[in-house]
C-alpha cells in the first residue's frame, strides 16, 4: 500500500479513517486482480473510481510485475520537470 495514496483517499471522502480508506482501495484491488490475474501491458494502470480529477497523488492500481501482483501507487499529473 501508498501511504500517499491512502491519505489521498481519505483526503477527498471527508477525513476516512485509514481503516475504511485501505478498504475502499482493498476492493478495487481485489476486482481487478480477479478479472486480470496475470496483469496486463506495461505502463497499464487503473485509476480509482471518483479520483480521475486528481493531479498530485492520483491514487492508482498498477500491476508490479517483479511481485506478480496488484497493488495501490500514485501518479503525478502534469508533473514537469526541471529544465535548466
Amino acid at each position: 500500500m501508498n501511504l500517499d495514496a491512502i491519505k489521498t483517499i481519505r483526503i477527498h471522502n471527508y477525513k476516512w479513517n485509514k481503516v475504511k480508506a485501505t478498504k475502499f482501495a482493498n476492493n478495487f484491488i481485489n476486482i481487478i486482480s480477479k478479472k486480470y490475474p496475470a496483469g496486463l501491458d506495461s505502463n497499464v494502470y487503473f485509476v480509482l473510481p471518483g479520483f480521475e480529477h486528481v493531479t498530485k497523488h492520483q491514487p492508482i492500481v498498477e500491476f508490479n510485475p517483479v511481485e506478480g501482483i496488484w497493488e495501490l501507487s500514485t501518479t503525478d499529473l502534469f508533473k514537469q520537470p526541471l529544465i535548466k
